[in-house]
């Protein structure tokens, strides 16, 4: 039925999947989409995102959550669902989150010839590092810990999916962040022909700032948030422009009216995802700018004649568990091009 499958649950992910499948026009396109209650920003852009694509399969996927054996037993549905409607398997799987248990038991349910991970954002270099570089295809570690007592009913009830030959099968590059070692880089192209349009003389040009839930995550304290929020708005002081802070689809209404009202900055919550704003906006652009938001990176492919700047979280305020993965990135930032200012 089916060449190419994707499987997203977030807006990034989408893109990623709407670009593969234009580039693969000639193929049968599937995808697969997860909404999360009680996320009905994140829902409605995955939406928007792949309601612009040509899919010939398309299926989206609520799984209950009102008990951890409920969300089991409705992800072993859609699982047996698959596994019956793909028998003779697929060419290729496309995953968007390498941390996810259910979108790695999809392998099993649909055997694909490959299975290729996309971005989802810049937990891809951190997921590159800590598995795939030392050949870990399924990362078993993640749901090792907990009770022993759960841990062996889940087993038994995914045991039809736990399929060592397939779960071991090497996983390749689908990325934008990891180009020079994917087996399809991701450049955006595609996409950002569906967004051509022609450049306005007169338009007011902004700073684009990408905000995220890093003091929601627990990555830094509020505090300190907004703190680095103040300091991001002194270096812009003496530009002549608006300097716009753009919300995170999951960052908290409260915060983002301290934003507001006591960092003093303008606040919008773009209603389609950063990529895809950007481009719809592309006149206004002076910089844009952020911590370690994938968007900095992507804007950089995109369009690669603006500034991207991205202010360094001060070490000691981020979470240790945290710490590794973020230097990590703000390494790669400055590889690419990207002004890291410290």
């Amino acid at each position: 039925m089916v060449d190419n499958l994707f499987v997203v649950e977030s807006p990034l992910q989408a893109l990623v999947a709407l670009e593969l499948s234009l580039r693969f026009k000639d193929d049968k396109n599937g995808v697969v989409y997860r909404f999360v209650e009680g996320r009905e920003r994140n829902n409605k852009q995955v939406e928007s995102v792949l309601s612009q694509g040509d899919w010939s399969f398309k299926k989206s996927l609520l799984f209950d959550t009102s008990s951890g054996l409920s969300t089991h037993k409705s992800i072993l549905r859609e699982l047996n669902y698959f596994k019956k409607t793909f028998p003779k398997g697929i060419r290729q799987l496309f995953i968007g989150e390498f941390r996810s248990q259910w979108m790695h038991f999809m392998r099993s349910a649909v055997s694909p010839g490959k299975t290729i991970l996309m971005d989802d954002g810049a937990a891809t270099l951190a997921v590159k590092r800590k598995f795939i570089d030392k050949g870990i295809y399924f990362p078993e570690v993640l749901w090792k810990k907990g009770n022993p007592i759960k841990r062996f009913v889940k087993r038994n009830m995914y045991s039809r999916f736990m399929k060592k030959r397939v779960l071991q099968s090497k996983i390749y590059f689908a990325s934008a962040f990891i180009k020079s070692e994917s087996l399809y880089p991701i450049d955006f192209s595609f996409f950002k022909e569906m967004y051509k349009s022609e450049p306005k003389k007169s338009s007011k040009k902004s700073v684009f700032f990408f905000g995220s839930k890093y003091s929601e995550s627990g990555i830094i304290s509020q505090e300190y948030e907004l703190a680095f929020l103040g300091r991001v708005k002194d270096f812009y002081s003496s530009y002549e422009c608006d300097l716009v802070y753009c919300a995170h689809r999951d960052e908290s209404d409260e915060k983002l009216n301290v934003i507001r009202n006591e960092v003093g900055l303008q606040v919008i919550l773009p209603d389609s995802p950063a990529e895809i704003f950007l481009l719809e906006h592309s006149e206004n652009i002076l910089e844009v700018s952020g911590a370690y938001s994938s968007v900095l990176n992507n804007v950089k492919v995109i369009l690669p004649e603006v500034i991207v700047r991205a202010f360094q979280l001060v070490p000691e305020e981020i979470c240790v568990k945290y710490r590794a993965d973020i230097g990590l990135v703000y390494r790669y930032f400055d590889s690419e091009g990207v002004k890291v200012v410290s």
